[in-house]
Formats: structure tokens, sequence, C-alpha cells
């Protein structure tokens, strides 16, 4: 017993001591803590944006206008929806919950972390008005201590009123009276139970649940309020039931008037998130605006709602950005065919730019896709195809391509497909389409060499007192490789050339884009262009945000993009596009190209106009050489008798020269040697006998393969000949399989 009483002293001993020692740790690291009462107000709120040359950008960032709602005209459900989800025993604790903090730091020894605070509203409002955003313990308990200093100077309805007017809500409101009316367009003494629980569900993360950004996870996490809300009995079954059929709202009211600013307000949310920014007191925001261009972009006004971003790709930043309806998503059109398909298609092996594709009126299934103005050209080739925006060869792509293929690399560039994986893709067939910003990004994946990054308004961020909170990292991912991109980029250069885009033709330095539209038999609800040069990537829409037609086109959507590059490049143009990778140059035999559809190394001994150049993936070029000059082989000639007369057509004239045997009842006769005609005659024949003809080409004294005609009987000279298969080795050159097989052109 005795030496259980002594462990027992001495344990406790022990923690009298530990505890002393806390007290005395917390008292050391807390002192000269004091609450400053000018911080509690939200006048002395004051973020500052500054533009790409450090100089401040007026008119964005004070908010010392902004008047606050007194408690008593912020309706109880409202302030019990904040309470239900944030802090449930505010009007009972005295600053701090201590079994909260407990269980958070056993949480954090356990995750080896210290992420979660268990913080009260009290000490939120702390933590956001008079602390850095640094994750300390001394943080901590300062914040700990001036929360209790709080409560002993303010009453729990002065602190509920100074945190609901104060707090952030997302996209650059702050307070109560600036989220209602911003969110609903309403003061917040007219906020119903449904808008107050949404309010109050942004607090954990304003960027995560913004009905603008997230509409799905934003009705749960007010779903979850209104449930939160109903178990404290601050709602009836009735009223939690008619909240929950609450529209989420759609439209966003009194932004400000910069459409940069509204962007960086939202990156400014996603960073506070990322980087646990809690205190925006005094922030120093610096951008990548170049303030001179956005006011072109501003002075721009076309007839509908406009949309441009101007994107510095060699630096992953935004240097202009325009919107007036908003940062919004819409169907991308034939924007998304490089993305989805032609891209995805060269990394795969499956085309090069020169593959001829069938354009020709097909259908898939039930799908039935047509051409502009159902015009089809037969045999083109991918780049023809990409740079005129055929639909019919981009949809034969995708189909032997795979929707989900494509799909993955559009999710490797953050463009998020949904559900709508059908062929109807390839065209821009989706519900919730892609903001314009997004399709820029993706974009800038070309230029960069395949390797994708998301461009950014924000630069850093700094504090009031000048440490830095934030410095933009650029996380650059491979999507496409070198020699992906450097074809992609010779493909979107002829669209410019002679494509749907050639209102950006003759502009001096390399340029490449791509255009698209989308609408309906009223007419375009919307108009783009993208183009790049080695360091900017440009993106214009045209379309009102009611779907309203429209009466511009891409081409409308060009000129914009052709007036804003001469205002970039007025002064310094930008590099030329260099051919990156192990991309190689073949010389290619024409004639089997236009007549066999075949891609075939050229002859040696091909004329120069029966060769061209093509640009290729080392990995995926072709092996096989054309033997149409080395070794002459012609097709088999059409033979035909009437009226005593032997006819034969030959389809390979141009170059070759013939010599034409016959073997009849006068035995075997040389008719021709080293004739050049397409057409050859033989009337000097018996009746009732049977003739065989033998034609052998020749190219520059080289003899090629002889092909023997089937026999053809005078009889009488009456009767015409009846064609039979010839032989085996004179059929003709083989229609090439579909490109479903990646490399046929080496078959």
């Amino acid at each position: 017993m005795k030496k259980a009483l002594k462990i027992s002293v001495a344990a406790c001993a022990v923690f009298i001591v530990l505890l002393l020692s806390a007290v005395v740790a917390f008292f050391a690291v807390t002192r000269g803590c004091e609450i400053d009462e000018n911080k509690l107000a939200a006048s002395s709120y004051n973020l500052v944006f500054y533009d790409k040359d450090e100089r401040q950008i007026q008119k964005v960032s004070s908010l010392n206008q902004r008047s606050n709602t007194p408690l008593a005209d912020i309706p109880l459900h409202t302030r019990q929806a904040f309470l239900s989800i944030e802090d449930k025993h505010f009007y009972e604790h005295s600053g701090i919950a201590p079994k909260r903090i407990v269980k958070a730091l056993l949480s954090n020894i356990k995750n080896h972390s210290f992420r979660e605070g268990a913080s009260t509203i009290t000490q939120q409002l702390i933590k956001n008005t008079h602390l850095s955003n640094e994750k300390t313990i001394a943080r901590k308990l300062k914040e700990i201590r001036l929360a209790l200093m709080l409560e002993r100077n303010h009453s729990k309805d002065e602190i509920l009123e100074i945190y609901l007017n104060t707090v952030y809500f997302g996209h650059s409101a702050f307070g109560i009276t600036d989220a209602a009316a911003f969110y609903f367009d309403k003061e917040p003494k007219c906020l119903s139970v449904g808008e107050s629980a949404l309010l109050a569900g942004l607090l954990q993360s304003p960027n995560r649940y913004s009905p603008f950004q997230n509409a799905e996870k934003c009705q749960k996490r007010r779903d979850l309020v209104l449930t939160e809300m109903k178990k404290d009995g601050a709602i009836s079954e009735t009223t939690y039931k008619e909240a929950l059929n609450e529209a989420l709202p759609t439209e966003k009211h009194r932004p400000q008037s910069s459409a940069y600013l509204r962007l960086a307000y939202d990156e400014l949310s996603e960073i506070a998130e990322e980087k646990e920014i809690s205190n925006f007191r005094g922030l120093k925001i610096y951008t990548a605006l170049d303030q001179e261009l956005q006011n072109k972009l501003e002075s721009i006004s076309p007839t509908s709602d406009v949309a441009i971003c101007v994107a510095d790709h060699t630096k992953h930043t935004i240097e202009a950005y325009q919107a007036t309806a908003g940062n919004i998503k819409r169907l991308p059109g034939s924007l998304i065919k490089p993305l989805l398909i032609y891209a995805p298609a060269l990394e795969e092996g499956y085309i090069s730019p020169e593959t001829p594709i069938l354009d020709e009126k097909t259908k898939f299934g039930d799908y039935a896709p047509s051409n502009f103005k159902d015009i089809y050209k037969g045999y083109i080739s991918a780049r023809e195809a990409l740079a005129t925006s055929a639909n019919i060869p981009a949809v034969k792509l995708l189909n032997e391509l795979g929707v989900a293929k494509g799909v993955q690399y559009l999710s490797k560039m953050e463009l998020d497909a949904g559900e709508d994986q059908t062929l109807a893709l390839a065209l821009g067939g989706m519900k919730k389409g892609f903001t314009l910003t997004a399709l820029t990004d993706a974009y800038s994946t070309f230029p960069e060499n395949g390797n994708y990054a998301k461009n950014k308004a924000i630069v850093r961020i700094e504090s009031a007192e000048g440490d830095l909170l934030y410095q933009t990292e650029y996380r650059e991912k491979r999507v496409f490789s070198e020699e992906t991109a450097t074809l992609i980029n010779d493909m979107l250069a002829d669209t410019v050339s002679y494509g749907t885009a050639k209102k950006l033709k003759n502009l001096p330095y390399a340029l490449c884009a791509k255009t698209g539209t989308v609408g309906t038999e009223q007419g375009n609800t919307d108009a783009y262009a993208i183009a790049y040069t080695t360091r900017h990537t440009l993106s214009v829409w045209l379309g009102n945000a009611d779907y309203s037609t429209i009466s511009a086109s891409g081409g409308d959507s060009c000129e914009i993009v052709r007036e804003i590059l001469q205002n970039i490049y007025a002064s310094q143009k930008p590099q030329n596009f260099t051919k990156n990778g192990n991309v190689i140059r073949c010389m290619l035999d024409k004639i089997a190209y236009k007549n066999d559809h075949r891609l075939l190394l050229a002859d040696e001994n091909a004329p120069a106009k029966e060769k061209f150049f093509a640009w290729f993936n080392q990995k995926y070029a072709p092996t096989n050489r054309s033997t149409y000059f080395s070794l002459p082989r012609i097709q088999t000639p059409r033979l035909s008798y009437e009226n005593g007369k032997v006819t034969l057509i030959l389809c390979d004239a141009e170059y070759y020269s013939y010599k034409v045997e016959r073997c009849g009842p006068d035995g075997n006769t040389i008719l021709y040697n080293d004739i050049q005609s397409n057409t050859i005659e033989d009337s000097d024949l018996f009746p009732n006998m049977t003739y065989v003809y033998r034609i052998t080409p020749f190219f520059q004294g080289r003899e090629g393969i002889p092909v023997t005609l089937p026999a053809v009987r005078t009889d009488g000279g009456q009767k015409e000949t009846e064609q039979t298969t010839p032989p085996e080795q004179f059929d003709p050159v083989p229609t090439p399989p579909p490109i479903l097989n990646k490399d046929w052109w080496n078959q």
C-alpha cells in the first residue's frame, strides 16, 4: 500500500508540475495579447490588388464603404443556420470548447498534423481579425487567450454580429450584407431559411461549395445545414422540407467592375482554402494583369455577350480577361476536336497529319452526323479534315480511337466531359460544357510541348506586414509527347492558312488557331476562336447568357482575335514554332496517295512532281517504299472487242511506255514496242479465232511486271469478249483497310 501511495503521489506531483508548466507556457507565449477594437470593424478591411508592374489597381479592394447589418436585422433562422453548423453551443461556452479542443488535439496527434482546430465562432473571429495565417501551437494559444478576452469584453450578440459582418463568403463577398446581395440580390433581413443555410454552408469552403462552381456540392452542404437546424429544433419538419426544395442561385449580383478581378477573387478563394489563409486583412495580392491590354479587351463591345482571355502560357499567367456574362460553362463545339480526337489519335499512333480519311455521309448506329451544308469531299487528309473542321472524319476517328480514350486525355487537361461519353462528343455534344479559361488552359498544352498547367491571374500574396503567404507554383503535367504537340501545331497552322481561321492569315508571325460554333436551326448560340503563338494563347467567345441566337460566326471571333494580337505584338513579334522531339520529314509517293490512299515512301526514281513531303512522329513513320518507277507495275487494262477490233485502255500511260504482245493463230507478235499511249487498238484479226494480249510496262528502260489479259475470241468478229478474273499477281492494288489499324500504311 505504501508503495502504491508513493506512486500515486509521484504521479500527482508530475501532473501538477506539467499543469503548472503548461499554464506558465501559456501565459508566456500569449503575453502582450490584446484585443484591438479597430480590427473588429468591417471598415478596417483593405484588400489591395496590384498589376504586373506592381501598381495598385484602384476601386477593387477597399471595404470601408460597406455598412454593417445589426444583429436585430438578421433573421433568427439565419443566425441559427450559422450556429447549427459552426458552433451549436455558442451561447453556452466562454469562448472556447475544451472537449472539442481535446478531441481535435488527439486527432492531430493521430494524423501527425495540425489540421483540426476545433474553433468556436469566437475563435474564428479572432483568427480572422487578429492573427497571422500560420498554423502553429503558439498561434493557437494566442487565439484561445484572445477568445477568452473577447468574451469578457463583448456580449454574445455583439460577437455574433461582428462575426457575421466580417466573415468571408467567397467571390469577394465579405460579411452577411455583401453575401446576401451577391448571391440573392437581397438584404439580410429578407433571407429565407434555405438561403440562410446556403450561406452558412459556404463558410467551411467558399470555393468548394459555391453554387456557381459546384452546384451539387453546394446543395448537399446546404441540406446538411438544414438537417442540423432541424435536429437543433430551429426549424420544423414542414419548414425543413420547404427549404430543401428552394432553388440554388444561378446569377451573380453586384460584381466588381473588372472581370479580371472577379477571376482573381475566385482564385483567391481557392488559394485561401489550399494555404489555409483565414485573415484577409491587409492582404497584398499581386497579379499578372496587363492594364493596357485589359483596357483594350474592355473596349471591345460586340452586339452579344463576349468573353476574352489572354494567357502568357510561357509563364502560365492570365494577362487580361473580359467576360460580360461571367466565366460560364458553354458547349465547346468544334474546339473540342484537337483536344479530344486529333491530338490523342496522333499520340496513340492512329494517324499522321497526312493520313487519308474518307469524308462521306456515314451513319454510326442511330447517330447520323453531317458536315456543314452537307458537303463531302471523299478522301482528305487528317490535316485538311481538322483545318476545315469536317465533322465526319472527326466522328470516324473518335469511333476508332474510342470515346473513353479521348475522354481520358480531356481529364488530363482538367476538362470534365461528365457522363456525355458518346460519339456526339466529337462535335462538342455534351450537357455542361467548359469555361473559356479552362479551354484556354487546355489549348496552351500544345505550344508548351504537350505539358499542361493552369494559367493563373494571381502571382503571389503577401500579408499586411509583407510576409510571403503564397507564390504561384506551376505544376506542369505531361499530356502529349513533344512529337504530338509539334504535329498538332503544324496542323492548326494550316487552319489559319486555308481553313476555318483564315481571317487570321497574313499576320507577320507564326500562328495556330481553331474555330468552333454551336447552334440550332435558328442560328448560332456560340461562336469561338482560339489562337496561340509561341508565347500567348488567346481565346474569344461570342454568345448570349440566355442562349438566344447571335449573328456571329467563328470568323467574327477571329476578327476580334486579330485585333487583339495586333495590339499585343505591335512592337515585338513572337518567335517561330520549332519542330521538337523525334519528328522527321519523309518524302512520300503522290501516286500511291491519290490512287490507293496509302502512305508509301517515294520511289527514288520518281519524278519530282509525283513526290511530296510530310511530317511524322518517327515512331509511326511509314517504312514501305513505292516501286512504281523502280519496278513498273500497272493495273489490268480494260479490254473490249467490237466490230472486228480489239481495244485496250491503259490507266498508267503518263510515265510508262509499253510493249504490247499478241499470241494468236499466227504465233507471237510484238504489236508495239516503246509506245506511250493510253489507248491501243488491234484490227488485224482473223474471225473465229482466240487471241491473248500481254502488256509489259517500262520506265526509263526499266522493265516492269507484265500483265497477261484474258483471252478474247473474235467469233466471227461480232462477239465482245467476256472478261474473266485476271491472274492473282495482276490484281489491282487493294483498297487499304480502315484506319483502325494504326500502322495500316505499312501493311
